[in-house]
């Protein structure tokens, strides 16, 4: 664990405790590479979980892969209707991705104790799944209307409410509070997470790319030419897309422990 904190022990609880006074800057210890350090760590131990859990996030996709041959006999030739198809299957996923993230950060957060050990994934992701979609969408809407006059602020919104999912399961607060959280708790670590984030999505691209390369057999243009549920890559990209997304979820609560200034130590 990174010296992030020195600790007192509350005589009230017998718990230890940050003290906050004591707290030196984070970003004295917190650079990109120390960051992956305790993402692999933390991946490593959870990605059969984290994954499994992701991929409720493509479950409407996998689902338009296994009934194309159904669909392609009702519906030969139509492009239209298997456009419709594949952006309803993709704005569901977009609606379940809160919900899994939810489940991901109350799986890791109750093997660290940071939540009671009886906290049932269900239960905590219904308790959040309204207040979940409410800031995924408030992140991707001021994003967006950030990016809209100048990409910088885009960027620094993404980067400040980079572990407001995790503060709003674990902490149970409000979608504001959880944003205004996250953006204090990673003002000084903007720069590591810049580069860490950078890092992983350029990564993530290229496993992407690999990986339609081999499902198409360098046949790139399948996936412009077919509809893209009845290409081979479909299903291959789903499981990507679960790994990748699992990754994120993971990467956010790792982060979010290695700032955290509440009560518990995140142990691995």
């Amino acid at each position: 664990m990174l010296p992030l904190s020195r600790f007192i022990e509350d005589p009230k609880i017998g718990e230890k405790v940050v003290s906050v006074q004591n707290l030196p800057k984070v970003g004295e210890y917190l650079s990109w590479h120390q960051l992956y350090k305790g993402f692999f760590r933390r991946f490593g131990a959870n990605v059969i979980p984290c994954v499994l859990l992701a991929m409720i996030a493509f479950l409407p996709s996998a689902g338009l892969t296994l009934l194309s041959p159904h669909l392609s006999e009702s519906l030969p030739g139509s492009e239209q209707e298997w456009a419709e198809y594949f952006w309803v299957s993709l704005l569901l996923s977009r609606f379940l991705t809160p919900l899994s993230g939810c489940l991901i950060v109350t799986y890791l957060g109750r093997k660290d104790g940071r939540l009671p050990g009886d906290t049932g994934l269900w239960k905590s992701a219904g308790q959040h799944f309204l207040s979940s979609i409410g800031l995924v969408l408030a992140i991707d809407f001021f994003a967006c209307l950030a990016a809209f006059f100048f990409v910088i602020p885009a960027v620094a919104f993404l980067l400040g409410s980079t572990i407001g999912l995790s503060v709003l399961v674990i902490e149970k607060v409000r979608v504001p509070e959880a944003v205004r959280r996250s953006w204090e708790r990673t003002l000084d670590v903007r720069d590591s997470l810049f580069v860490f984030w950078s890092l992983f999505w350029a990564g993530s691209v290229s496993l992407v790319a690999v990986v339609a390369l081999v499902a198409t057999r360098g046949h790139l243009s399948e996936l412009w030419q077919l509809p893209l549920a009845e290409s081979a890559a479909l299903l291959p990209l789903v499981v990507v897309g679960s790994v990748i997304y699992g990754a994120v979820v993971c990467a956010e609560y790792e982060i979010y422990c290695l700032l955290g200034k509440t009560k518990n130590v995140c142990d691995h």
